[in-house]
């Protein structure tokens, strides 16, 4: 029986609050900035948060099924593509320490879970240029963090200064899709 988030992502349950997803999804932006426990819910992950104690944490069988279902598929790329607009609308966001920072690595860990390999390629290489036009507000920490939202082990070690120094941090060139796909990256610049 699928769990809980896998019900929510398919649109056949709420979330603790009694919302659905699309619900979520169509916030007004100074909600969706404004409320922290949604973006657990639009993307969850295999790590717990620390900010939102009722948010559901993927197991083993939900990344599973997130991998094959098309529904949870589209679901979760609906919510990137909401998050994309929000982001794109100025870059008011990027100031030192932001809570986006934050969720910014949950969408890519979530993105990575699902299978979404060229959603996430897409997103590092704009956050590439992101981290390139403003280094010092967004910090070598935080670009860590979204350079190895894939890397299980850094995820979750629970000291991730180890990983200082070792971990990538290389920038990626522009988004292509591989030859046999029939469509291009079309995020923009954040």
């Amino acid at each position: 029986m699928p769990s809980q988030i896998i019900k929510f992502l398919r649109d056949e349950a709420r979330d603790y609050k009694g919302r659905t997803l699309f619900q979520l999804q169509m916030l007004p932006d100074y909600k969706l900035n404004n409320t922290h426990d949604i973006i657990q819910w639009m993307f969850p992950t295999d790590i717990p948060s620390k900010h939102c104690a009722d948010a559901p944490v993927l197991t083993e069988e939900d990344i599973a099924i997130m991998k094959t279902d098309l529904s949870v598929r589209e679901a979760i790329q609906t919510s990137l593509t909401r998050m994309i607009w929000y982001f794109e609308k100025d870059d008011y966001w990027i100031t030192q320490k932001n809570h986006n920072f934050l969720r910014i690595t949950r969408i890519l860990r979530c993105l990575w879970l699902a299978g979404l390999k060229h959603d996430y390629v897409c997103l590092q290489r704009v956050l590439d240029e992101i981290f390139v036009d403003y280094t010092e507000i967004v910090g070598e920490e935080t670009f860590l963090y979204w350079k190895n939202a894939n890397n299980d082990e850094f995820m979750k070690s629970e000291d991730k200064s180890k990983f200082l120094g070792g971990c990538k941090t290389e920038l990626i060139g522009p988004c292509q899709r591989p030859s046999n796909e029939d469509s291009y990256c079309d995020y923009g610049y954040v």
